[in-house]
């Protein structure tokens, strides 16, 4: 049995090494990196909810040049202030910034080393976490680069649960006390540290942690009532203006609400965090003043709806693209509510046929009007400028009169000229 040899050239195993091997650390193993670590340069969270306004603002923009007229800076207003109180609401309750503050100090770095450093620190307290800071400068001291940023919780990761937890640092201590002695095994610089201690302290006076997580609680729980409140005033607001007006001002109620929770909840003793020559002095941030000023603002919006609603129903209409009449039914007053204008001279006349020897007389009889639609009695009967209707007899002198918008019973057409109408 004969034995075959290939005479065709075989690839040089050095140069298979040279290529795929050109960036390993080891020839026989396959490509390892080293851990790259880099400091947080932004909130990604907070990024992705503005973005995600920013992209649903867009979206309705580019069909505006498709709405001809004055349609088109109606729904530009309505677009951009129903999405700008949105993303408050929304940025307010995942913001990190209810309360901020950031020194410049010198200070010892870490264990086990005498060296100190030059550097700042900042502190930024969220409705369910604290966000600590730590960067050099320089950035680049002791042969290493000092640039930190840790997050504490006292809520779960996820929000769903806020349990104060044990006294202590065991498993069922509180979230921001594990992570805290985490933190320590980690060996983080004592900066950042002495800051995160202070909310674990939870004894006596010195609660911070717990009263910080006891507002964030409350707060939170307004702004998502708020959330729903504004989702609830777009749809309204399409379907009945004042109902949505009444909507936006219950919605900015909520925010206002969590403003002054946080403000009275957050801390009875103020927190200052001394460090060698300044003081860590938390204040408020700028969700804090952006969520009272959308919260001023939606309570502005929807008392001036109200009010237009009322004094200038058909205006605000046209502003919203709803129908006019969608907030008016028909009635049959009763006898006492029938107003006979005598001072004016305006007389409701009853038509009868001329063969059966009937004259027209002024009568009182009971005659379908119009009344707006309210959610109380009172305010179906005594409606703020209805479009009530002087009725006249058409030009057959059938006896059937015509008001706007009814269809007539004999031919079945909209007959506004035999009509006239008095605010």
């Amino acid at each position: 049995m004969g034995i075959y040899i290939s005479t065709e050239a075989v690839p040089d195993p050095i140069v298979f090494r040279k290529w795929f091997g050109s960036s390993r650390m080891l020839n026989i193993w396959p490509s390892r990196f080293d851990e790259l670590k880099t400091p947080v340069t932004v909130d990604v969270l907070e990024a992705g909810l503005i973005l995600a306004f920013v992209m649903t603002a867009f979206c309705f923009y580019i069909v505006l040049p498709g709405i001809r007229g004055r349609e088109r800076l109606f729904c530009f207003i309505r677009i951009t202030l129903s999405l700008f109180l949105g993303a408050c609401v929304v940025l307010c309750n995942w913001g990190q910034e209810w309360e901020v503050d950031e020194i410049e100090t010198h200070t010892q770095y870490k264990a086990f080393t005498t060296e100190t450093i030059e550097a700042h620190v900042g502190v930024k307290i969220g409705l369910r976490n604290v966000n600590i800071t730590l960067k050099g400068d320089p950035e680049y001291q002791i042969g290493e680069r000092i640039n930190y940023n840790e997050r504490f919780w006292w809520s779960s990761t996820a929000g769903l649960w806020w349990h104060q937890g044990r006294i202590g640092f065991g498993p069922q201590s509180a979230t921001i006390n594990q992570e805290f002695r985490a933190a320590q095994r980690k060996g983080l610089p004592y900066p950042i540290l002495w800051v995160a201690e202070y909310f674990t302290f939870d004894g006596e006076g010195i609660r911070w942690g717990r009263n910080y997580r006891t507002a964030g609680w409350y707060t939170h729980i307004m702004l998502w009532c708020a959330f729903v409140c504004w989702v609830l005033a777009n749809v309204l607001y399409f379907m009945n203006p004042r109902y949505g007006a009444y909507m936006t001002m219950i919605m900015g109620g909520f925010l206002l609400t969590g403003n002054l929770l946080w403000a009275s909840i957050r801390n009875f003793n103020d927190l200052k965090i001394p460090f060698d020559n300044v003081i860590l002095y938390p204040k408020f941030g700028w969700c804090f003043w952006l969520n009272l000023i959308a919260g001023l603002l939606s309570v502005l919006v929807g008392v001036a709806v109200a009010v237009l609603d009322f004094c200038l129903p058909e205006p605000l209409a046209t502003f919203f693209g709803v129908d006019v009449l969608k907030d008016y039914e028909e009635f049959y007053p009763e006898a006492d509510e029938v107003e006979v204008e005598e001072k004016n001279g305006a007389n409701i006349e009853s038509t009868g046929s001329a063969q059966n020897g009937h004259s027209k007389r002024q009568s009182t009889v009971a005659v379908p009007q119009f009344r707006k639609r309210g959610p109380t009695l009172r305010g179906q009967k005594r409606p703020v400028a209805p479009p009530r209707a002087r009725f006249q007899p058409t030009d057959e002198g059938d006896g059937m009169e015509l008001y706007e918008n009814a269809p007539s019973m004999q031919k079945g057409t909209v007959g506004p000229e035999n009509v006239t109408f008095q605010e």
